[in-house]
């Protein structure tokens, strides 16, 4: 009998688990930028869409992430950026604005062995937690 059952009750377990967890183990959203803050894709498990604002030649984009996001204002999110480059490359990025609707973050993109900020592709990756 519990063999016949023990499919059943492993799916229920993960089920179980998986609900109790929500999508605060879940990536939120994520994108990748091109140096001219055009979005080339987006995705994630509560993104709607993602919109770029970009001053050309400052090396800084505010990503908006639009969706429906289990979060209670910006220290619910952990974002994590990284820059696309062939030499020197590095992004930096925080949380500027969190709602249940929407996520802004701002990423800044310059070269490192020189300090200058640049124009420059990035992946960004945005993870709603708990509190």
């Amino acid at each position: 009998m519990l063999q016949k059952h023990s499919k059943f009750l492993a799916a229920l377990l993960v089920s179980s688990t998986l609900l109790a967890a929500g999508t605060a183990t879940a990536q939120a959203a994520f994108a990748r930028v091109d140096a001219n803050g055009n979005v080339l894709t987006f995705g994630g498990l509560n993104a709607l869409s993602a919109t770029v604002a970009h001053s050309a030649g400052t090396g800084y984009y505010e990503v908006t992430f639009n969706g429906l996001f289990g979060v209670s204002g910006p220290n619910s999110v952990v974002v994590n950026s990284t820059a696309e480059s062939l030499q020197y490359g590095v992004s930096n990025n925080y949380v500027v604005s969190a709602t249940t609707s929407q996520i802004t973050v701002g990423v800044f993109t310059w070269v490192s062995n020189n300090l200058v900020t640049v124009d420059n592709p990035f992946y960004v990756t945005v993870n709603t937690g708990r509190m």
